[in-house]
């Protein structure tokens, strides 16, 4: 028996729950939207009618309603239902319950403090999805103050949506002390009008994996539930901040050094016709890729078309792949950019969706200007400043022939040991996409395996890397045929050298179209790949992001011929 232990437990049977509602209180908070009221589900409001914050209260008084409560409006999908940020909308302490029914029959909540959050207006920055939003009353603790994480890392007090992104519901629950709300309220927003509804979910794996969607902050019968004496169980929770994040409770921490092996560099799907993401078969490509024997994800790296897309695009490709591949699976986000400023933006958006892992180019685009020292300072900055264990990528090919040489490395890794109050550096890894052995001989030469992380940027000279002491690959080929080059370091590990080097050189050999650019890795991956993620149109949606070209057709006849004795060998391992 393996308890689950969570900070908030709850008697289902001592509750009053409105069928399928997503909270577990005895009590529906009144919502007040400048005279329309919203207090059970089936009601609907035009996008105007929400402009202005609205009052809260309650019908019914409370056996202990002295206050003072607290209150937070929260948007748990400001990406739509694809993805697995939350939103702080709004935060008001210090209220108190009135003393007598206002005209419209219920006891309002008052403070006379302003909000600590001031009020956004629901306004979904993505859409058309549905956004749900969530109004939660929490009794607020004696010497209540704002845990310092949210006042520094994430000023509430700011009125800027953006900053707003990311606000973790069950951490500010912990740090400040909170127990259970005791009233909620629970509506949709869809494409201008809002729908006020309520659900649940059953559950029944014994690890907690959702039919039909994702956990959220479960809510058990008594404090003796385990995962195995819970199958079968209808469990009600209330939202709280995504469960595929690094730092939810449902989802163990990965190990500060990224998992050897091969990863896969993830492209990037769009709609043809829209020029937009499309998420519905980006999951897909993301859920088949995690089955395939793979070591981890690269979201965001150049094969992904990172510099193509907009920061809020970023942040919602990093959540979706997520919610596509579970809380335990190993994601590295991509979070280059041309300043330090604009990476430690990308990497705070990064963890906030999910990833465990940065992969980090230098800033080059004043490629003469960056030199040695630029380039240590950048990292030395990151790798402090960082929310996240630091990958260094190097690249020369994207970054104005900046090549950061194994020396420069090293001292980077030192510095920020050195710099750390625990001794211990915040860059764990490197991507070596310059494809230079001996970078991997002289790093792993150096650094243990458990403190530094070396991988080669193709799959081709895997056995080189692996044979001097390299951690594995992150190859771009292996959106094409992810089980082969997998097997290849596989066969490896296993002491199997000759048949892994066999394989080797086939698999090399049908890499070779790929080092024409992005456009011909796309168009194999949608002829290879795409078919067994079940993902449709998927050449047209594999195609590069305007104004690049797709492959011609010379290149792609050229891609069906040469990876063709790989492909079989594909759908045998």
């Amino acid at each position: 028996m393996r308890p689950l232990l969570f900070p908030l437990l709850v008697s289902l049977a001592a509750c009053q729950t409105f069928p399928g509602f997503l909270y577990q209180t005895g009590e529906p908070l009144v919502v007040d939207f400048n005279g329309t009221i919203v207090d059970h589900g089936g009601q609907s409001l035009g996008v105007d009618q929400v402009q202005s914050a609205p009052t809260v209260g309650l019908y019914d008084r409370l056996a202990n309603d002295n206050g003072p409560f607290m209150y937070l409006y929260i948007d748990p999908s400001p990406y739509g239902d694809n993805g697995t940020l939350d939103a702080l909308q709004m935060l008001q302490t210090d209220l108190t319950l009135s003393d007598k029914k206002n005209s419209n029959n219920f006891y309002a909540l008052t403070s006379n403090q302003p909000p600590v959050a001031p009020y956004i207006a629901p306004d979904p920055i993505v859409g058309p999805p549905t956004h749900h939003y969530t109004l939660l009353l929490f009794r607020q603790p004696a010497n209540f103050s704002i845990p310092a994480e949210f006042r520094y890392a994430m000023p509430l007090n700011r009125s800027d949506y953006t900053n707003r992104i990311g606000f973790k519901l069950p951490q500010f629950v912990r740090s400040a002390g909170l127990e259970l709300p005791v009233a909620s309220m629970y509506f949709d927003g869809l494409v201008g009008v809002y729908l006020f509804r309520v659900y649940s979910r059953t559950y029944i794996d014994k690890d907690l994996s959702p039919l039909g969607g994702n956990p959220k902050y479960i809510l058990f019968k008594d404090e003796s539930v385990s995962i195995e004496n819970s199958r079968e169980s209808t469990l009600f929770f209330f939202y709280c901040s995504a469960c595929y994040s690094s730092t939810c409770l449902l989802s163990p921490p990965q190990p500060r050094i990224p998992k050897p092996g091969v990863w896969c560099p993830a492209v990037t799907l769009f709609d043809p016709a829209t020029d937009t993401l499309d998420l519905a078969s980006q999951r897909k490509y993301y859920a088949y890729l995690a089955r395939s024997g793979l070591a981890g994800l690269v979201i965001l790296g150049t094969n992904a078309e990172a510099f193509l897309l907009t920061r809020e695009e970023r942040a919602q490709l990093i959540a979706t792949a997520r919610e596509a591949v579970g809380p335990d699976f190993p994601l590295m986000a991509g979070v280059g950019a041309h300043s330090t400023k604009q990476t430690l933006e990308l990497a705070h958006d990064a963890a906030k969706a999910g990833a465990n892992y940065l992969l980090v180019l230098p800033p080059a685009y004043y490629g003469k200007a960056t030199t040695p020292s630029v380039v240590k300072r950048f990292f030395a900055d990151v790798a402090r400043q960082a929310p996240l264990p630091v990958v260094i990528y190097n690249f020369p090919g994207v970054t104005n022939g900046v090549d950061i040489d194994s020396e420069t490395m090293t001292d980077i890794v030192r510095a920020s040991a050195a710099d750390s109050p625990s001794g211990v550096s915040n860059v764990v890894g490197v991507k070596l996409t310059c494809a230079q052995v001996g970078k991997i001989t002289r790093l792993t030469a150096t650094f243990a395996p458990d403190e530094f992380a070396v991988y080669g940027g193709q799959s081709d000279f895997l056995l080189g890397g692996l044979a001097v002491g390299s951690a594995g690959c992150i190859a771009a080929f292996a959106n094409v045929f992810p089980k082969t080059v997998s097997r290849i370091y596989e066969l490896y590990k296993a002491g199997k050298t000759e048949e892994a080097l066999a394989l080797h050189r086939k698999a090399a050999l049908a890499e070779s179209p790929c080092k024409s650019g992005i456009a011909t890795t796309k168009y194999a991956a949608a002829i290879f790949t795409a078919p067994k993620a079940g993902i449709e149109n998927a050449e047209e949606k594999f195609k590069p992001r305007t104004p690049y070209e797709e492959a011609s057709e010379a290149a792609k006849e050229n891609v069906r011929r040469v990876m063709a004795e790989v492909a079989a060998i594909e759908e045998s391992v």
